[in-house]
């Protein structure tokens, strides 16, 4: 009977032990769990600016590209403006130089 008391009692004081241990670990196991949880919220939130920050960049290289395809725009509508008047004064020089040779053939 002595004996099957101090068996019992071993077998409490492992199972304590073993109580102990279990919950350690998961304290332990908790612990990293919520590390990893705010380490990858960090990288999200960090994905996320960075995201936001590009596209402020790809926006604002957008609008450079816009405004210089504009300039550029304007520039060969002034250029084809100019050659269209050029062409129309030479055309007006031929007609009238065709009428003073007409006029001298007469």
């Amino acid at each position: 009977l002595q004996q099957q008391a101090q068996r019992e009692q071993e077998i409490s004081a492992q199972l304590l032990v073993l109580q102990q241990q279990s919950a350690a670990e998961r304290t332990e196991f908790t612990r990293q769990h919520n590390e990893q949880l705010q380490a990858l919220q960090r990288q999200r939130e960090e994905h996320e600016w960075l995201t936001g920050e590009r596209l402020d960049a790809l926006n604002q290289e957008l609008q450079h590209v816009q405004a210089e395809s504009a300039v550029r725009e304007r520039s060969s509508v002034e250029q084809l403006e100019s050659v269209q008047r050029e062409m129309t004064t030479l055309l007006q020089q031929q007609a009238q130089r065709e009428q003073e040779i007409s006029a001298q053939l007469l």
